[in-house]
């Protein structure tokens, strides 16, 4: 058992979903305390061509309703690029706000990392030349 060895505190998975939905009980048995998976989008070929993975998305999905009907928190993280997956945040905000009441689910959009030689954040303001 994970929980029992000496030491091991908070103990917490994160995978892109390739999670083995049968797996979700033993886990939790076994001392896995919460998950967090990175989904991209609800669209395999979005979420294929952005992870360069080729696991569908309904393994992901059946993986987060396995591991939340075994009593695990569930974190979804999705990374949003520009012209390549944005027009999946609504989908799949609307698709996670359905989870049944009682589901302990949490979702999270994250904005990718500046490109190298950009600045992070909004633009200071110009001050002009005087």
């Amino acid at each position: 058992m994970l929980a029992g060895i000496d030491g091991a505190g908070d103990i917490a998975l994160t995978t892109s979903g390739e999670l083995p939905a049968g797996k979700a009980w033993l886990l939790a048995a076994a001392g896995l305390r919460r998950v967090t998976v990175s989904l991209d989008s609800r669209d395999d070929a979005v979420c294929m061509a952005l992870n360069d993975a080729a696991f569908p998305v309904a393994g992901a999905l059946d993986a987060i309703a396995a591991a939340a009907g075994a009593g695990l928190p569930v974190k979804v993280n999705m990374v949003v690029k520009r012209g390549c997956n944005d027009q999946s945040v609504l989908p799949m905000t609307e698709h996670f706000r359905l989870i049944p009441a009682g589901r302990a689910l949490a979702g999270k959009v994250i904005p990718p990392p500046p490109a190298r030689g950009r600045r992070a954040g909004p633009a200071a303001p110009d001050r002009g030349a005087g």
